[in-house]
């Protein structure tokens, strides 16, 4: 009788639990909370991307020969952007993605974050422009296991050429120009790269004098770990 008591008294009690737990995920706090995505939370971590002799296609090879082994580093912040050091580095691996040193994304979901970018050389007044994204691999059960997240950085390329009808220097001026409209630097620092501010017009990349050279497709192959 009394083993009887004990079996009715546990069902009742799962019942109880079940009701509660019912009404707690109905909750309207609650159940908004269960269908928001990562994304709307945000999420920061680092991707160590490895360039490989197959991440470089169409390059030369002594282009080949100057990145090939080295690495890729970028610090992802889902809600905002993409950061890099890179630009501090002697390798210039910087040309490969041309983040100087943040870009803000202009697609953000819980698995694909994409931007652009442009990157100006000075020294063969060469203009790059950037189309970049990071999407996460379907990673297996060893990956899983040994708990290494793969992602994939893509990166298009275009290459135009500055030579003609501008001189370096106005190029260089009209590109800081555009760094400072978009945040990316300070007007103090915007002021030690030009003593005439009103002299130069706001402008876009778009309207700057140049040539189409060619374009690049680049994947490599990233992990991803924590900040």
């Amino acid at each position: 009788m009394k083993k009887i008591f004990i079996v009715i008294f546990f069902f009742i009690l799962l019942g109880i639990l079940t009701s509660a737990q019912d009404a707690i995920l109905n909750l309207s706090v609650v159940k908004k909370w269960l269908n928001t995505s990562n994304n709307d939370f945000g999420e920061k971590y680092k991707l160590t991307c490895k360039v490989g002799l197959k991440s470089l296609k169409g390059t030369s090879l002594l282009d080949k020969s100057r990145f090939v082994g080295k690495n890729i580093n970028l610090e992802i912040d889902t809600k905002v952007g993409v950061y890099s050091d890179d630009y501090k580095d002697e390798s210039d691996v910087v040309i490969l993605h041309g983040i100087w040193p943040e870009v803000k994304f202009t697609t953000i979901s819980d698995h694909y974050l994409e931007w652009s970018n442009e990157l100006i050389i000075d020294e063969n007044n060469t203009l790059y422009v950037y189309r970049s994204d990071i999407r996460k691999n379907n990673n297996s059960i060893l990956d899983k296991i040994l708990k290494k997240e793969k992602m994939k950085l893509n990166i298009a390329i275009s290459e135009y050429s500055l030579k003609e009808n501008k001189p370096s220097k106005t190029i260089h001026k009209l590109f800081k120009k555009k760094q400072l409209d978009d945040g990316i630097i300070t007007q103090e620092q915007f002021d030690k790269w030009m003593n005439d501010l009103k002299s130069v017009q706001p402008t876009n990349i778009d309207d700057l004098p140049k040539k189409y050279k060619g374009l690049f497709s680049f994947k490599f192959n990233c992990l991803k770990s924590g900040m």
